[in-house]
């Protein structure tokens, strides 16, 4: 037999149960020379599970299991037992189910054998014995409703395993008996027309909802899920007046809003359906998790379109109104200001959203990678400073301070900072590889090529795709003219996967330059300003650097185009007046070998 493995998993928590009642209503063993023994040892075992002194409980169980291995209260104990032992082989699973199962058929009244055996049998996706179990149980407490919900529900899930329509016929009749008890009820009456759905009986749903409504004729509950099952049947007409009576009774109702909500968006009714949204968020009677819930729906649904924003404005407006100081709803608010390019509110947001709540790591990070979209490097150090005291074993804010450090032109104060980080902690090879793609950064510019290289090519070990790895290995190389070979292998890549990064594809053309191949320089610098065009309309989108015009002039030059080169010395030199070396190519109309 197959088991699920999680069978073997029992939570030590279920021991509780296991052991409390392990020592009652057991019967002597067979055999009388043993099961004196046996007794003493077992009640031994109880002593030892009272002390929580579960290693002494197993042991003493095995051993008054091999004094009288027949007694079938023992060897079911002892299963419990080792049911929540990791390892136990499928062998050692079936005797331990069967123990279980022999025990509970011994005392079927027992309440703590069944509840054992049926969840020992739900995660064995045991069926056929669920069923059983909760027929005995029926049959032996008439008078309790939930045996027979439970033998219902097991019938149902077997007709959705082998499709026997037999079994929804006695899960229906079931209800039925249980209706005549508790009248018509949602829980009873729901059940039922799943069933009847189920048959694509639609004339019992509808005998079924009439009763249901007639019994409950002010109940806000039963007219939402009759308006839901008209909806269902495309009986829209229907399921509306139904909308409309569950508002006449309870107006201040926020689920009624909500599921009207629901139900005009998939008619298409956008205006309709923005008036039930506003009435769901404003309504105090709705908690804030169904709010919330429904408000990011109606954001991601909308955000694209900038004629929603005033809308989407003013429903945060509401839920603040009506939810302060909720930390979800500030980090909300945060994204949506963030992708429709409002980056400082979106900061300012996220820091509320910090201040109520700062365990959420996440929070902190965007806050950081905020900070530096807006180039305030302050900030973001800071920030990152204080998240770096919360959460130590988070990679990345060590490495955002390094970045600080970096930025600020304290590069020896930032390679201190990554060296004292233990890559192996952070058991994450992106956030590694993207630690040592900065080092290398910093080695570089410190000058220490070779240490710059093996970081760059361990930071590409680690992450195959840390293509702004390979590009930065590639260009520092050409630009030293070491290397060439792997600097053209790594451009090459990181080109074919951002065919439209002009960063990379800079680098890939000055790699060609200094191999001497100016002709392919030269094609691939053209692509470079093709990729910064928009749309092929020839308007820069993308302002390519004073380092990319540069590098153009001196590739045009060598391929004996000196007019066009002077035209890219000259807006580099506009971009970085200050570089003599663009000032002597552009006052002398020729390359300078630097």
């Amino acid at each position: 037999m197959k088991y699920n493995k999680l069978l073997h998993l029992l939570p030590f928590v279920a021991l509780a149960l296991i052991c409390a009642g392990a020592m009652s209503a057991r019967k002597p063993a067979a055999d009388q020379s043993s099961s004196l023994k046996a007794e003493y040892i077992f009640l031994e075992a109880a002593n030892a599970r009272a002390n929580e002194n579960i290693d002494d409980y197993y042991m003493l169980l095995r051993h008054a299991n091999r004094l009288a291995p027949d007694d079938p209260y023992i060897r079911a104990s002892l299963a419990e037992v080792e049911l929540a032992v990791p390892g136990t082989d499928s062998i050692g699973l079936e005797r331990a189910y069967d123990a279980i199962a022999e025990r509970f058929r011994l005392e079927p009244t027992n309440q703590r054998y069944a509840a054992v055996f049926s969840n020992l049998a739900q995660q064995a996706r045991r069926i056929d014995d669920i069923v059983d179990i909760w027929r005995m149980q029926d049959s032996l407490r008439p008078d309790r409703s939930d045996p027979a919900f439970n033998l219902a529900a097991s019938l149902t899930a077997r007709f959705g395993l082998n499709g026997d329509t037999a079994d929804l016929d006695k899960a229906l009749a079931i209800y039925s008996r249980l209706e005549k008890g508790l009248g018509h009820t949602l829980p009873v009456s729901g059940r039922k027309i799943n069933i009847f759905l189920a048959l694509k009986d639609t004339a019992s749903v509808l005998s079924e909802i009439s009763m249901l409504e007639h019994d409950a004729p002010r109940d806000i509950d039963t007219k939402l899920f009759a308006a839901t099952l008209y909806d269902h049947l495309g009986m829209p007409d229907s399921a509306m007046s139904r909308f409309e009576r569950a508002a006449a009774i309870d107006p201040d109702n926020g689920s009624v809003y909500l599921t009207r909500a629901s139900f005009f968006r998939e008619q298409g009714d956008s205006v309709r359906y923005d008036t039930e949204v506003f009435r769901a968020l404003e309504s105090p009677t709705l908690d804030f998790a169904p709010k919330f819930q429904l408000l990011t729906d109606y954001v991601a649904k909308l955000y694209q379109d900038s004629a929603q924003w005033p809308r989407i404005d003013r429903m945060f407006v509401v839920m603040q109104e009506q939810n302060p100081g909720e930390a979800m709803l500030h980090e909300l608010l945060a994204s949506y200001k963030s992708v429709t390019g409002k980056t400082a509110e979106a900061a300012e947001q996220l820091s509320y959203s910090i201040d109520l709540d700062p365990s959420e790591s996440r929070r902190w990070s965007d806050l950081v990678q905020l900070y530096f979209s807006m180039n305030d490097t302050a900030r973001a150090g800071s920030t990152a400073e204080r998240a770096m005291a919360l959460f130590p074993e988070n990679g990345y804010f060590p490495l955002a301070i390094s970045s600080v450090m970096a930025m600020e032109g304290r590069d020896t104060a930032a390679l201190a900072m990554i060296d004292t980080l233990d890559l192996r902690s952070y058991g994450n090879d992106l956030v590694s590889s993207a630690i040592l793609s900065t080092k290398g950064d910093i080695l570089w510019r410190l000058g220490k090529a070779e240490e710059a290289s093996a970081a760059y090519r361990e930071a590409i070990l680690l992450n195959p795709e840390n293509y702004m790895a390979m590009n930065n290995f590639a260009y520092f190389n050409a630009c030293e003219g070491t290397e060439l070979g792997a600097a053209q292998l790594y451009a090459s890549i990181a080109t074919t996967a951002e065919p439209d990064n002009i960063t990379y594809l800079d680098t890939y053309a000055w790699v060609y330059f200094k191999k001497k191949d100016y002709a392919k320089a030269k094609d691939i610098i053209d692509k470079a300003f093709k990729a910064a065009e928009d749309d092929g309309s020839g308007k820069v989108a993308i302002e390519p650097s004073a380092e990319i015009y540069d590098h153009a002039g001196d590739i045009y030059f060598m391929n004996g185009e000196p007019k066009e080169a002077v035209k890219f010395w000259e807006k580099a030199l506009e971009l970085d007046p200050d570089n003599e070396l663009i000032q002597r190519k552009v006052k002398h109309k020729t390359y300078f070998y630097e």
